[in-house]
């Protein structure tokens, strides 16, 4: 959880929340063990390309970079697509829609994100 409470700063709209139900649920149930899933790992296969965003390179070198979000939710939809569809359609290219509190867009080739219209924060 310190983890967690370090980069809060990086979604203070989320974060703090969700430590706070983590610390709910450690109060109340020890011995139950809990895992962070992040939002953005769905992405982490997008090329080089894909990550850069239109701002000085010196700031990527420093780790600013496109990571996507809604990642949960496409990872859902690719399995959806491929027991509605079958393999092959999930391993095609493939348009992927997020609409909620927040939305975004996700190209998927071969069931990997090569890009997405959500960018370093869940608001850019």
């Amino acid at each position: 959880m310190i983890e967690l409470k370090k980069i809060s700063v990086f979604d203070p709209e989320h974060l703090p929340g969700e430590i706070t139900l983590i610390k709910v649920f450690q109060d109340h149930f020890p011995a139950l063990k809990q895992i962070a899933g992040f939002d953005t790992s769905f992405h982490t296969s997008m090329p080089a390309v894909a990550k850069l965003l239109a701002i000085p390179r010196r700031y990527h070198a420093m780790g600013i970079q496109r990571y996507g979000f809604h990642g949960i939710s496409f990872a859902y939809l690719m399995q959806e697509l491929e027991q509605i569809a079958g393999k092959k359609a999930a391993k095609g290219k493939v348009i992927l829609g997020h609409l909620g509190s927040g939305a975004s867009l996700a190209a998927v080739k071969n069931g990997k994100s090569i890009d997405t219209s959500k960018g370093l924060t869940p608001t850019v």
